[in-house]
Parts: structure tokens; sequence; C-alpha cells
């Protein structure tokens, strides 16, 4: 299956999500996809119970609590999908630095 394919699923599947996350209607976003510019700074980190983790750079999350599931839209990795698991955390972290010379 070509990767552009797989992304746009992805997107089709959590539009409802993301639309309400980045304040666009989930059609313009079932059209459109994801832009450079939905993607802020942040880090999205999971933790899974075993102590495992994955990290994941220019990132946000969208939790389904109904479906236990979570989607992590990345810039540059793609979007991936992740069955909510026993004492997983789902951590977004936003950083900013100040660097005085």
């Amino acid at each position: 299956m070509h990767k552009k394919h797989i992304l746009s699923a992805v997107v089709n599947t959590w539009a409802e999500h993301l639309a309400s996350r980045l304040e666009r209607s989930a059609d313009e976003i079932r059209n459109r996809g994801l832009s450079a510019y939905d993607f802020p700074t942040n880090r999205v980190k999971l933790n899974f119970g075993d102590g495992s983790f994955a990290e994941f750079k220019y990132a946000f999350a969208c939790i389904n609590k109904e479906d236990a599931m979570v989607a992590v839209f990345t810039e540059h990795c793609g979007y991936l999908e992740f069955h909510l698991l026993p004492e997983m955390e789902v951590i977004e972290i936003q950083e900013n630095y100040y660097r005085h010379e």
C-alpha cells in the first residue's frame, strides 16, 4: 500500500478528532490533509506499562477513549495508531527555551 494512501486513511479515521484539535472542519481535513503548519514544536511521549516508551518530535496526539486508541501525528515520521494499554501514559511536552549569551 502506498504511503500517501496509508496516511490519508489515518487522517480520515481521525478527522473528527483532528477537527477539534486543529479548529478546522473535518471535511477540510479529509480533503486537504495536514500541513507543516499543523505541527507544533511539541513532543509526544508514550510510556507503556512495562517501562518501554516511544517519543516523537514535532508531533501531537489525539485520544479516542471510546475505542481505547491514540493516534500520534508527526511532521516527519508519519501518523501512527496505538491501542491504549493498561497503565499507558500519553504525554505532550511543550518546551520553550531561552538562552542568554
